[in-house]
């Protein structure tokens, strides 16, 4: 933790920008989510031991065909999300797309009644940035990063603030901290902490791109360079040498009708047609693109 933690939030930083601005980025994270979660999202097929639990065949069949409609009719509508807005599978697969951008988020589990709903259960979904230290409080043993551990270094708590760090009112005193409770005194879970844990003791995630954060930002920025460089190789430009009486009028554009002034300034265009001053030499461009050897 300590190698990850000074550097925690400039690494997670830098793969949501590439994630933003760099097309491979994106296209890693949403192919592994498609792979993973897919269109369907997490399918439930019950299949209890009849003979552990003393059920005959009827019974147990009875009993998987009882379940798994009732999960089918809590995934597939939105009370299942606790802003009402997404499905179950929706829910898996932005809760695995954060996981991967932002190295964890998290899960809590909400008891509220609400009318037309079936089910009390709400799942509301928290990105890893909104946890964080009470009042930006230094690390600790007992707290790191927003998580809260017993004397045995166990997680017992999380921390979460009322605002993103990037909000301006994260930095007002409108900004609190709120402890949720990971076990409840019945020892129900409410809350799941969803990341990969590479390191034995390692308390929070980091995101699957931080170790090729460098390397994809100057891929995005080939990407660009390349993709500039073809553009201006395509354009088509005549240069009128002469006197500005006896080249007038001259078109900019095929497809604009005014004409160049003494105050006009050569710039690049589609069928952009200049005028230059006698003696002025003119150089084509290097034809060496679009670059064989690069494959977008």
């Amino acid at each position: 933790d300590s190698s990850v933690g000074w550097d925690a939030d400039r690494i997670i930083a830098r793969s949501r920008d590439n994630i933003r601005n760099v097309p491979v980025a994106s296209a890693i994270v949403n192919r592994t989510c498609d792979h993973s979660i897919g269109d369907r999202g997490l399918r439930c097929h019950p299949q209890i031991d009849a003979a552990v639990l003393g059920m005959s065949d009827e019974q147990k069949t009875a009993w998987q065909e009882k379940t798994n409609g009732e999960w089918l009719r809590f995934t597939e509508s939105e009370e299942s999300d606790f802003q009402r807005t997404i499905t179950f599978p929706e829910k898996t697969y932005l809760t695995l797309k954060s996981e991967l951008e932002g190295g964890d988020c998290f899960t809590l589990f909400i008891n509220k009644k609400r009318p037309g709903s079936d089910f009390n259960l709400k799942l509301q979904t928290v990105e890893g940035e909104y946890c964080s230290n009470p009042d930006r409080r230094t690390n600790t043993n007992q707290l790191y990063r927003g998580v809260q551990k017993d004397s045995e270094g166990v997680p017992v708590a999380y921390h979460f603030s009322k605002y993103h760090p990037g909000d301006k009112l994260s930095k007002t005193a409108s900004n609190v901290w709120a402890q949720r409770q990971i076990f409840s005194r019945n020892g129900d879970r409410l809350v799941l902490h969803h990341y990969d844990k590479g390191r034995p003791g390692q308390t929070r995630g980091v995101p699957v791109l931080g170790p090729v954060t460098g390397k994809l930002l100057q891929l995005g920025r080939l990407s660009k360079a390349e993709l500039m460089a073809s553009v201006i190789n395509s354009y088509y430009a005549i240069v009128v040498q002469g006197k500005p009486a006896d080249t007038q009028p001259v078109l900019k554009n095929p497809e604009e009708s005014e004409t160049l002034g003494d105050d006009d300034k050569f710039k690049l265009g589609t069928g952009t047609i200049a005028r230059v001053k006698p003696g002025t030499d003119f150089k084509s461009f290097d034809p060496s693109r679009p670059n064989t050897n690069y494959k977008p």
